[in-house]
């Protein structure tokens, strides 16, 4: 069995990626450079914002639930397919403010202002609530890159007529998905397609 491919991805939800990172980078040097991230600011809650929209936003071009259907069968589709990129954003922003904080203690004249209890907190929660809103964006467009994946592979099918083949059954394929089905069967089971018996039917 051929193993299933680690993105799930199209060309909208990547031009959707790239300009959140640019708004994200945006923002933290303009409030770099007004002063926003200095104690008693709450500027800084925008670029944690757009770095955790931007953040999920990256992961969920990859098929990050391939590894979970298995291990977690009653969890809905829905929710294996948004909590990763959720809790990873959530690491990642968990790891950054744990990191300016070990920059603020051991490393003061470097001028890193950190508070982890009402500073670092507060920022985790903004990327957070990024994350969450680009999760139910992403939901919304899901479908279409299902559908988009579904018609390119159905472009890319061939059937090809096999001829006679000793010793088996009468065999036939949908015009429609390639699906193998009942030679006496006017519809497709798979897709609900009526048949047209011709050359895709084979008999022995």
């Amino acid at each position: 069995m051929a193993s299933r491919s680690w993105f799930r991805t199209d060309r909208l939800w990547i031009l959707v990626t790239i300009p959140l990172f640019v708004l994200a980078i945006t923002a933290h040097i303009l409030i770099q450079l007004t002063g926003g991230y200095s104690a008693g600011s709450y500027l800084d809650m925008i670029p944690h914002f757009l770095f955790g929209a931007a953040i999920c936003a990256f992961l969920l071009n990859f098929n990050l639930s391939r590894s979970l259907k298995k291990v977690l069968p009653i969890v809905p589709p829905f929710l294996l397919i948004i909590l990763p990129a959720i809790f990873y954003t959530l690491a990642v922003a968990f790891a950054w403010e744990i990191f300016e904080e070990f920059l603020s203690i051991f490393f003061p004249w470097l001028g890193i202002y950190s508070n982890f209890w009402w500073n670092g907190v507060r920022d985790i929660v903004m990327g957070l609530l990024g994350a969450t809103v680009v999760a139910g964006v992403y939901l919304w467009h899901f479908p279409t890159i299902l559908d988009k994946k579904d018609a390119l592979g159905k472009a890319k099918l061939k059937i090809r007529d096999s001829g006679f083949i000793p010793g088996k059954a009468s065999m036939a394929y949908c015009e429609n998905c390639g699906s193998v089905i009942e030679p006496n069967s006017k519809h497709c089971s798979h897709c609900g397609h009526k048949l047209r018996f011709n050359s895709n039917v084979f008999r022995t």
